[in-house]
């Protein structure tokens, strides 16, 4: 293999390692906000500090997360849908979070599960074959 060929497959397994690492990690965000904020409505007051940042650290993440699924369809062409709903994600978890005052969860709780649906498909779909080509898991 050239040394030219070799930094587009390089930057493609370094986009799609990058977008498992953070649809991975904002899966979990998405459990660790469910079991705060239930603690929260359960009366544990100090479970919302821990909601709040995680609140923070899923649009970060989720940030990341576009961004990764850019450079990747950008590397190989592929699938445009994990990107689009990345960026949904992204943007809507924004409005979701300001949906979550105490007159607003009617709205809030049933946005978190869309936005965890969302996220989970990206999830799939990144750490199936189709993501990589068919080539083995580690490109």
């Amino acid at each position: 293999m050239s040394r030219a060929s070799a930094a587009p497959e390089t930057s493609t397994a370094s986009a799609l390692w990058t977008l498992r690492v953070a649809v991975t990690a904002q899966a979990a965000l998405f459990v660790l906000q469910a079991l705060t904020g239930g603690d929260y409505l359960t009366g544990n007051d100090a479970a919302m500090n821990l909601h709040g940042a995680g609140a923070i650290t899923i649009h970060v993440v989720a940030g990341v997360q576009t961004l990764a699924a850019a450079l990747l369809w950008h590397a190989t062409r592929g699938p445009w849908w994990p990107t689009v709903l990345s960026a949904a994600v992204f943007g809507v978890s924004f409005v979701q979070a300001k949906l979550g005052g105490g007159d607003t969860l009617d709205s809030h709780l049933p946005l978190a599960v869309v936005l965890l649906i969302g996220v989970v498909l990206v999830l799939a779909w990144v750490w199936s074959p189709v993501a990589h080509g068919g080539r083995r898991p580690g490109v």
